[in-house]
């Protein structure tokens, strides 16, 4: 179980509290969790082929300066995640089952900064919600495998786990994808319902999704919800990713790609990775710019995109081999004629155990790179408002593996015209998050 708690920094005292007592639960078989066994419940729940996660997040937002006010905001994620294995509960050989649940509740940082991009990945409506439910069945030698059910696209699509360390959401998945369609595609914090297949050719990995074009739990035009209503269109998704050192039995949905501790960051062996992926959208949605003679927003069928993303091992220390560095790069594109963002850029450096004493710490500096679509420019010019070209955010980042359970992770970040609003100072925002794993 995991739980993630972050604090503002008047509760250090009380945090260092509750690790000091946890210290002493957390051994045995499970030493990674603040509770341990929790009296032999989980050693109970693995035979019978569950595995229960519990996690709490809290996280501390300063805006020093610039943005739309100063001010300071807190909030956080607490999640249950249930992970079925088929072949111990039913005797089938390559089948599991997934469950999380969510609920995010506090203030949200954008009210200080007023940025585009989102500087935090965990701030949401305050809500709980079911965000996945799904059943995979993988093939003989880990070659296929296939999923249905509501799932997180970013779990697999257009993933790096060097850029899994930073906070602004932009480094999870770019906002020339994740702001568009109705409501976002089927990633944090809602999702959709679809389709995942999945092939493997040596060290190339082949995957497709389709998925409903809107989430089940944003509202349509008429106010309705569900998994699927008239007029939603589909979501399609594509990628080809070469990744290496070949390992044909890695899962990458073991490990939720969001409110990770610090020590899952090692457990990573790829030295190599390059993904090209494409998504479309077969709904019809408004042209930014171009109207019909009555003055109305044409509509246009489809919505498409493309992304290119890399990461690639740099340095390892040949004394400490879980020391070692990542660079990581992503750049994507967008329809111009109704997405606001029609490009993205990011890159980054991601150094685990930069120093000696301190192996499982991270420490890491990124770039956020959005630029506003041609046709967005010009319907704020429409409006009298001549917004800038794009939002750049820098971000600097330490996390400090505390226990294996617990750990404290501080960013700064610097963002450049936020919003592309001309009337916004540059930001500069402080923030302090704390996982713990229960």
């Amino acid at each position: 179980m995991r739980i993630h708690f972050g604090i503002a920094p008047t509760a250090c005292l009380s945090l260092l509290l509750v690790a000091a007592w946890g210290g002493a639960l957390a051994q045995g078989k499970y030493p990674d969790t603040l509770i341990g066994d929790a009296g032999g419940l989980r050693t109970r729940l693995a035979g019978v082929g569950l595995r229960p996660e519990l996690g709490y997040t809290r996280e501390y937002t300063r805006n020093a300066s610039g943005g739309t006010r100063q001010g300071s905001v807190n909030y956080g994620e607490l999640d249950f995640k249930l992970t079925l294995d088929g072949q111990k509960a039913f005797g089938i050989t390559g089948l599991s089952a997934y469950m999380h649940a969510l609920d995010t509740h506090g203030a949200d940082p954008a009210t200080l900064v007023g940025d585009a991009q989102g500087v935090s990945n965990i701030a949401a409506p305050r809500r709980t919600r079911l965000f996945e439910a799904w059943v995979q069945r993988n093939f003989p030698a880990q070659r296929a495998s296939i999923l249905a059910g509501r799932f997180d696209l970013n779990a697999e699509f257009y993933r790096l786990d060097a850029s899994d360390l930073f906070h602004n959401s932009s480094f999870g998945i770019g906002p020339e994808v994740s702001q568009t369609g109705q409501g976002g595609p089927s990633i944090f914090p809602e999702s959709a319902f679809g389709l995942r297949g999945e092939a493997r050719v040596a060290a190339l990995v082949f995957r497709a999704a389709v998925l409903n074009g809107v989430p089940a739990a944003v509202p349509r035009a008429d106010g309705g919800k569900g998994l699927h209503r008239p007029g939603d269109g589909a979501l399609v998704v594509g990628e080809v990713a070469l990744q290496l050192p070949f390992n044909p039995n890695a899962d990458q949905r073991t490990r939720s790609r969001r409110l990770r501790l610090g020590r899952a960051a090692h457990e990573i062996e790829r030295t190599t990775k390059l993904a090209i992926g494409t998504w479309h959208y077969t709904a019809s949605f408004e042209d930014l710019a171009r109207t019909a003679p009555d003055g109305s927003p044409l509509r246009q069928r489809g919505n498409s995109g493309v992304y290119l993303v890399g990461e690639q091992l740099v340095y390892r220390d040949p004394a400490q081999r879980a020391r070692r560095a990542r660079v990581f790069a992503q750049i994507g594109f967008g329809d111009d004629r109704v997405s606001r963002f029609s490009s993205y850029t990011g890159v980054g450096m991601a150094f685990i155990g930069a120093f000696p004493a301190r192996r499982d710490d991270e420490l890491g500096i990124a770039l956020a790179r959005a630029r506003n679509s041609n046709a967005y420019l010009e319907q704020q010019r429409a409006v009298g408002v001549a917004p800038a070209g794009a939002e750049t955010t820098l971000e600097l980042t330490y996390l400090a593996a505390l226990r294996p359970w617990l750990s404290m992770q501080v960013s700064l970040q610097r963002v450049h015209r936020p919003n592309t609003d001309p009337a916004l100072r540059d930001a500069t925002v402080g923030q302090v998050r704390v996982e713990v794993a229960f």
